[in-house]
This record gives structure tokens, C-alpha cells and sequence, in this order.
């Protein structure tokens, strides 16, 4: 559920005092929202904010089995009110009917008066892709045992694009819209009547991604959804549009087997290559850096080591047999003489791919020990679809109250 706050919002200029016994929340100029006690934790945690009611259920209602409330500041610097928004599951006492509809149903919400009555709708389940995408408006692309399905739904804040990834060839996870932190990619655009629309993004997604309406019960595998806002005036909404991804990111969780490198005098070029399902990474070679740097550390009880300590550098590369990829992320750690490992740390080249690692040792030693993790390999691999915002489902206001 969407909660919309159009109230009067009482800020304090950056550099002012806050309230001795208020809440607020400090935004990004630097000034802060005095914030509301109406909906928040005391109400919520005490169990007395959401009862569902219906055929089947008690007359008083029960309580979610789980829920989760969240406000978030971001959305009001990018529209101008307040959000606040609200994911709960229910379990029914029993079986409801098998109708694809049941009516009857309604929420009591918070401190509200009126509850939000509702119609439970039965899942679709779809046997093929191809139905997904057909029967909910939806379009499909497919490279490599690959497949992307995107639709849209019309919303006041722009167009919410869905997209459901599905491999035929394992459980990695893939991603649509990933960035690393602090590293410029190119992101997925929709473009429709001479126009390019880019994702509108926010620290907090106004609408939270979730497993979404559709369940492929008789698909052998499946991914998440993935959703994104894209700014699109609500005029320009009914065009037809297409979707521009650039490419996806395998993110793979799997640790390797420890790779044990001599330390070379100089510089000396490998070939060495560790595996992941979806990508490898090759090791282009190793060299001893004759000037010590200060130690990054990253914790406060390290500080006082922060002192210089030879190095050497590794470069590495993605390598695929088929695939034009490059590598996005990955962690390395050097196994220590007196037990445990530590982080290394990483470098990127000016396209925003990792090209290295600056790897610390000890006086004497004469090889480093390493493993990898978390390798994100980006797939150099458009696809293309097209939706027609004619088509498209308009997220409709249920229920307007005034505060």
C-alpha cells in the first residue's frame, strides 16, 4: 500500500537548531523536516496498525503475519510530499473459494477511520514466456538462452518498466540496472516520439520491488523481478515506446580455490584463469612496486598500522569464450602468514572496469596467496522490446483520504 502525504511540511533552514523533543529527518541542502509522529514506529510496532477483514476472517480482523512500514525523505526532495509505504502478508484462517474473484474485503489502516476495501483476484499462471509476455501486454527479447521480458504499468510519477530475467542455463543472478558505487555505467532508457526517457532515479524507489503478479509455476527457472521508474509526463504516456537495455551484469556469489602467485623481481606476465559459471577471470600478470604506499585501513582499530608495506599489483581481465564481457566487481583476499585473510585493494580503469588489485605482503615473503569472490561480469549484449503505453495498466487510486 501507498500512503500520500500532501500536509504542510515544517523545515528548519540548514544550520538551525533541531527540536529538543521532535523527530526529524536532515535532508540533502542540509536543512531538516520536522517529521510527523502520526505514522510512526509506536503505532506500528505495537501490533494496532493493520487488520484485515473479509469473508472467512473474525469480525474484529486479523494481523499480518509480517509487515514492513517505511518512510522515506528521498521521495519528497524529488516530488514534493510526503511517501509512505506499506508491504504486509496475511494468512487466511481458511481456503478462500475457487473463484478468480472474491469481494468482500477490506483493510483497516492505522489511525484512519474509513478501511480500504478491495476485490482478492486469483494469480495468473502462465506455462511459457511467451505467454507471460502476450497475455500481459508484455514484449520479449532472447540472446543466448537469455530471455528479458518487459512491461509497463502508467503511474503518476512516470512509467514503472517490469522486467522479468529468465536463463536456461543456471540460477546466477543477473542484473538489468547494475552500478558499482562511485562508477558511471550506461543505465536502461525507454525512447518514444523523438524523445529519450532515462530512469528516474532515487535513494528509495517510490514503489518497492517485490516478486511481482505473476507466478511461471510451469517455467523450470525464473528470475526476480526487477523494476524501474522512468520519467515520462503523464501526457506522453499513451505513445508507443522502446526499451533500451545495453546490457546485463552476472553477479556471481561463488568463492574460488586459492591461487598461490611467486612474487617476481621485477614484473612477469601470467596466464592464469579462474572460473565462474557465467565468466572467468584471467590474471595478465604480477609486478613488485619498488615504492611502498601507506596502508589503507578500514577500521579504527587498524589506524595505528597504517604504515608503509611492499606491494605488488596484478592485472586481470574477463575472458569468455562467446561473450563480450568486462568485469564490474570483484573482491580479493591475500591469505596471511598467521592466519586469516585480507581484503585487497581493487582498481578500475577509466571505462569504469576493474583492471586490478594492489595486493600487500610481509617482508620475506616470496609468494601471495589469494581467492576472488563476487565477480560481476557485464555482458556487452543489447536488447531491444517495444510497449505500447495505449496497452498499459493505469495504477489506480483506490482510496483518498484527507489528513
Amino acid at each position: 500500500m501507498v500512503l500520500d502525504d500532501y500536509s504542510e511540511v515544517h523545515k528548519i533552514p540548514a544550520g538551525g537548531e533541531p527540536p529538543a523533543d521532535g523527530m526529524y529527518i536532515t535532508l540533502s541542502d542540509g536543512s531538516m523536516m520536522i517529521v510527523s509522529e502520526k505514522y510512526q514506529d509506536g503505532l506500528w510496532k505495537s501490533g494496532e496498525g493493520l487488520f484485515l477483514t473479509g469473508p472467512g476472517i473474525p469480525e474484529n480482523g486479523i494481523k499480518p503475519v509480517e509487515s514492513i512500514y517505511g518512510d522515506y525523505p528521498s521521495y519528497f526532495e524529488a516530488y514534493g510530499n510526503r511517501r509512505h509505504i506499506i508491504e504486509a502478508r496475511f494468512e487466511l484462517p481458511a481456503a478462500p473459494a475457487p473463484e478468480d474473484t472474491l469481494s468482500g474485503y477490506a483493510l483497516r489502516l492505522l489511525d484512519f477511520e474509513d478501511p480500504v476495501e478491495f476485490t482478492l483476484k486469483r494469480v495468473p499462471e502462465y506455462g511459457t514466456l511467451e505467454g507471460l509476455a502476450e497475455a500481459e501486454h508484455g514484449s520479449m527479447d532472447t540472446h543466448d538462452g537469455i530471455s528479458i521480458i518487459s512491461m509497463g504499468e502508467k503511474v503518476r510519477e512516470g512509467i514503472l518498466i517490469s522486467w522479468y530475467v529468465y536463463s536456461e542455463a543456471g540460477e546466477t543472478p543477473i542484473s538489468i540496472a547494475y552500478k558499482p558505487p562511485s562508477l558511471d555505467m550506461d543505465l536502461p532508457t525507454i525512447s518514444g516520439s523523438g524523445k529519450q526517457y532515462a530512469i528516474r532515479e532515487l535513494s528509495a524507489n517510490p514503489y518497492w520491488d517485490n516478486l511481482g503478479h505473476y507466478r511461471l509455476s510451469d517455467v523450470r527457472q525464473y528470475g526476480r523481478r526487477t523494476r524501474c521508474l522512468f520519467d515520462v509526463p503523464q501526457e506522453e504516456q499513451d505513445g508507443s515506446f522502446q526499451i533500451n537495455i545495453p546490457g546485463i551484469t552476472f553477479l556471481n556469489r561463488e568463492e574460488s580455490a586459492p591461487v598461490t602467485l611467486p612474487i617476481p623481481e621485477d614484473r612477469e606476465g601470467l596466464n592464469e584463469l579462474i572460473s565462474w559459471q557465467d565468466g572467468s577471470v584471467r590474471i595478465l600478470g604480477i609486478a613488485r612496486l619498488k615504492e611502498s604506499r601507506p596502508a589503507e585501513t578500514g577500521g579504527e582499530r587498524d589506524e595505528v598500522k597504517a604504515v608503509g608495506r611492499p606491494e605488488v599489483y596484478i592485472n586481470v581481465t574477463a575472458v569468455h569464450e562467446d561473450r563480450d564481457l568486462t568485469l564490474k566487481g570483484l573482491l580479493c583476499q591475500r591469505k596471511l602468514s598467521r592466519g586469516g585473510w585480507e581484503r585487497e585493494q581493487y582498481d578500475f580503469d577509466g571505462k569504469g572496469n576493474l583492471s586490478g588489485f594492489h595486493i600487500y605482503y610481509d617482508e620475506g615473503d616470496t609468494v601471495v596467496t589469494l581467492k576472488f569472490h563476487g565477480a560481476a561480469f557485464y555482458w556487452n549484449q543489447p536488447y531491444v522490446m517495444r510497449l505500447d503505453g495505449a496497452e498499459m495498466a493505469s495504477v489506480p487510486v483506490f482510496w483518498e483520504h484527507p489528513l
